[in-house]
């Protein structure tokens, strides 16, 4: 039974985020700053270390000294948001900005931009770090049918603002008029590759354990491709369009689809897949139980947080947020020495999560599996009664000579067969129930890839003990 997950802080910012456009970067080299994209074409960063006398404050429910927040005005509607380094000695994070045809790299502390630079098949998604062979870290961006690449150049040159020398673009396109290249500033071709459809999910993993990463690529034509440098080496076929990718330990990674399936790959193998009825918006990966492993950690639009187990799916811990979950970072925000999962709502709640004691969750997953066989005993007695008062029911019925219409006879047998029909070019579905008392009025079928909603229910208009369906 999944535990309830108990906050270690939580607080009100008084900004709404937007689903995905959330991280925490290390803007002055020392205190974590939590950057989110809000209404307006605006971004916020809190840091809750940082002086108040140097920035602007505003918050609903905290002192001004207590929730530090400074804005900034993009006056663009923002797709993307990631903050990373780089250059590996350096000790503050770069804060990126995707907009729908630009890509902005900026210096929060220095209140600076790095490079800005076009991209004419807009940002949809983006992530951060080193991809294959390439040694400079990049930001990898995803839009319409294509993934870029840029890379800030280390030679003093690049220091100055210049769109076109500060930065490596790498190009992804199936654009049948301009081949797909990437080039240095010498103009020497760096890198190229194709993608099959929109890219709407982005994420980098070690999936080899060879120290070079490869770029997991989910798309609106329902693939899961994975590059190793500019090849596919995996392509997956999921049900409905991958809304989020995320890296789990080792060779697992966590999906996410718009129907609402949330589920893990170990390479190129399902390990499991959990649907519900509603979507979700951000997924993560952290060890909440204290046993070594970073569970999967889903937020949903409903408000609902769960993390389940990397390896069988099982619920972990859950909470419920007031508003739609739109993103979750891992961070030591509170700078003990900790990393703690932070999620982030709608209305701009903001909940951390520290990891259970373990010597409490034992204790806790005691109680809770003490509690939950008491329920299970009761619930059996209460079926068994039940049971018990129906028999009673019968057998007075049946020493009165009375019969049930409604009741299903114990002999009762229902046969399911598929048969080809050539005429129409199908599959026929044939139903057939013994003995003939007995009537088949509704039938649910479910089936991947072969119904919209996976489901299809026959319904039968005639008393009849057979059916059949196309």
């Amino acid at each position: 039974m999944a535990r309830k997950a108990a906050p270690g802080f939580e607080l009100s910012l008084g900004n709404d985020i937007l689903e995905g456009l959330a991280d925490v970067g290390v803007y002055d080299g020392t205190h974590p700053a939590l950057t989110c994209a809000t209404s307006g074409g605006k971004i916020f960063v809190h840091c809750p270390h940082e002086r108040p006398a140097t920035i602007e404050s505003r918050s609903h429910n905290m002192k001004p000294e207590e929730s530090p927040i400074k804005y900034l005005n993009i006056n663009r509607q923002v797709t993307a948001l990631k903050t990373g380094r780089y250059e590996r000695a350096a000790k503050h994070d770069t804060l990126l900005i995707g907009t729908q045809t630009n890509l902005l790299a900026f210096n929060v502390e220095a209140n600076s931009d790095l490079f800005y630079k076009e991209v004419q098949d807009g940002i949809n998604t983006m992530t951060f770090g080193q991809v294959g062979t390439i040694e400079s870290p990049l930001a990898v961006v995803g839009g319409n049918c294509s993934i870029q690449g840029f890379a800030k150049l280390e030679s003093e040159a690049a220091q100055c603002y210049n769109p076109v020398r500060s930065a490596l673009r790498l190009t992804v396109s199936t654009s049948a008029s301009a081949k797909p290249q990437g080039f240095d500033k010498e103009g020497q071709e760096l890198f190229w590759t194709v993608t099959g459809d929109n890219v709407t999910a982005l994420a980098l993993m070690d999936m080899h354990s060879n120290g070079l990463k490869e770029l997991l690529v989910g798309s609106e034509d329902y693939e899961i491709r994975i590059f190793k440098n500019e090849e596919v080496i995996t392509e997956t076929t999921e049900t409905d369009k991958v809304i989020a990718l995320h890296p789990m330990q080792g060779t697992r990674y966590a999906y996410a689809l718009a129907n609402g399936t949330v589920g893990v790959y170990d390479k190129h193998t399902r390990a499991w897949r959990f649907k519900s009825k509603h979507r979700v918006s951000c997924l993560s990966a952290h060890d909440l139980d204290s046993d070594g492993v970073p569970e999967l950690v889903a937020g949903w639009q409903n408000g609902k947080l769960e993390g389940r187990h990397d390896k069988t799916g099982e619920a972990v811990f859950k909470d419920t947020f007031p508003s739609s979950v739109s993103a979750l970072v891992v961070s030591d925000y509170r700078m003990d020495g900790r990393e703690c999962l932070i999620g982030c709502s709608y209305d701009g709640l903001i909940r951390g999560y520290q990891p259970f004691d373990k010597l409490e969750d034992d204790t806790a997953e005691m109680d809770e599996q003490l509690q939950e066989q008491v329920r299970t005993l009761m619930q059996q007695q209460q079926n068994l009664s039940q049971e018990l008062r129906v028999f009673e029911d019968n057998m007075e019925k049946h020493k009165k000579g009375e019969k049930d219409t409604g009741l299903i006879p114990e002999t009762t047998k229902v046969t399911a067969s598929l048969k080809p029909n050539r005429a129409s070019s199908c599959v026929t579905l044939v139903l057939k129930s013994t003995p003939p008392t007995t009537i088949i009025k509704l039938a649910v079928v479910t089936a991947e890839f072969l119904f919209g909603s996976n489901v299809w229910i026959l319904r039968s208009h005639k008393r009849t003990t057979h059916g059949s369906g196309r």
